[in-house]
């Protein structure tokens, strides 16, 4: 690793080089510094390179994080990888695709498709969790599964199935 924390290009490659079809994801985790501008554009030349070679997907969960410059860089990667790139985030992910001047109309122009996970209905809910757990998640999936698995828990506790009454409880001791 180089002086400021961030792979130097040689290593870069040498990551790239190692890395085999079965690899699924690279991620560089950074410092306080950002690297030289010439670095970077190395990285995204041999990101996509490597892409473009391997039969993969792209998947960038919380990308409504993701400044103006990084989603410029990945519609750049995509362009010249052929690689399709899948981005999960909130509602904001979408108003950041376009951008606020819409500077981003390039990048928008290539969404295929997007999906809105709206949650789960009752009947799925109570399909997969139990009749009780949507009365108080809604059918938010996190919220759900965290009371599921704390309902669970407290009834196997108790010797019994999850009620409505162990479905209560277990809100009082989870976050949802």
């Amino acid at each position: 690793m180089s002086q400021n924390n961030y792979p130097s290009f040689a290593e870069c490659v040498a990551i790239f080089k190692k890395m085999d079809k079965r690899a699924s994801a690279l991620i560089f985790y950074t410092t306080k510094k950002v690297p030289d501008m010439k670095v970077i554009a190395r990285i995204k030349r041999i990101l996509a390179k490597f892409l473009g070679t391997a039969d993969k997907v792209l998947l960038i969960d919380e990308a409504e994080h993701l400044p103006l410059k990084a989603l410029e860089d990945l519609r750049r990667i995509a362009d010249f990888s052929k690689t399709p790139i899948i981005l999960c985030g909130t509602g904001i992910l979408l108003r950041n695709l376009v951008g606020r001047d819409k500077e981003l109309r390039q990048l928008y122009s290539r969404i295929c498709g997007k999906y809105e996970f709206k949650g789960l209905s009752k009947e799925e809910s109570n399909e997969y969790y139990g009749e009780h757990i949507y009365d108080f998640a809604k059918g938010n999936f996190r919220a759900s599964s965290k009371l599921f698995k704390k309902a669970l828990k407290l009834a196997e506790f108790k010797g019994t199935a999850i009620n409505k009454e162990i479905a209560a409880k277990a809100t009082q001791m989870v976050i949802l």
